[in-house]
């Protein structure tokens, strides 16, 4: 991929996710707060968003490997500064939360944490994960997620987008364009 392409596709994902962030502000119900985080699941880059009610309660949740572009449901309970989350397909996360030194002494809760660390766990596999929180805001996410770009259905979108990136690798020029505004 181009880096001016690479480039435009991480500032429009930051436009959206802003956007995104200050509409689901104004809707928020009290004590509810999501929290967006960047990492690795062994060297699989991954991101997940988690729903937390008063910083300390898992509310739900989903994670997503970055070249897969499809959500897996979380299910999960917090017990103090740990966290297990489990997936539908039987994978496992086994977290703890982290700080830095401006937590030194507290008891940790998503309020004053910078991220997640652990394993996640599917059988007889194990893989280290390390996330750091990028975002967090007010409330639950809307659904659905991409209202403010697209009427189609998230999956719809979704898998246009990947399309897209497919395209752009391919340096196929006509499917690209044809996936960014297509003809109805």
């Amino acid at each position: 991929m181009s880096r001016p392409i690479a480039q435009w596709l991480i500032v429009m994902a930051a436009a959206a996710s802003l956007t995104f962030s200050l509409a689901s502000a104004a809707e928020a119900p009290k004590g509810l707060t999501t929290y967006q985080m960047e990492g690795k699941v062994g060297p699989y880059k991954v991101g997940m968003s988690l729903l937390v009610r008063d910083h300390v309660e898992f509310a739900g949740g989903h994670y997503y490997y970055a070249n897969k572009l499809a959500d897996i449901q979380l299910d999960g309970r917090v017990d103090g500064e740990n966290l297990t989350l489990q997936e539908q397909g039987g994978g496992v996360f086994a977290l703890h939360l982290v700080s830095n030194d401006s937590a030194k002494g507290q008891n940790l809760n998503f309020y004053n944490s910078t991220g997640l660390q652990g394993v996640w766990t599917k059988g007889d596999k194990t893989l280290p994960v390390a996330l750091q929180f990028t975002a967090s805001y007010e409330g639950s996410a809307r659904t659905p997620w991409y209202s403010d770009v697209t009427d189609e259905p998230d999956a719809a979108f979704e898998d246009r987008a990947k399309k897209f990136l497919q395209a752009v690798i391919a340096g196929d020029k006509a499917s690209a364009a044809r996936l960014v505004c297509p003809i109805r």
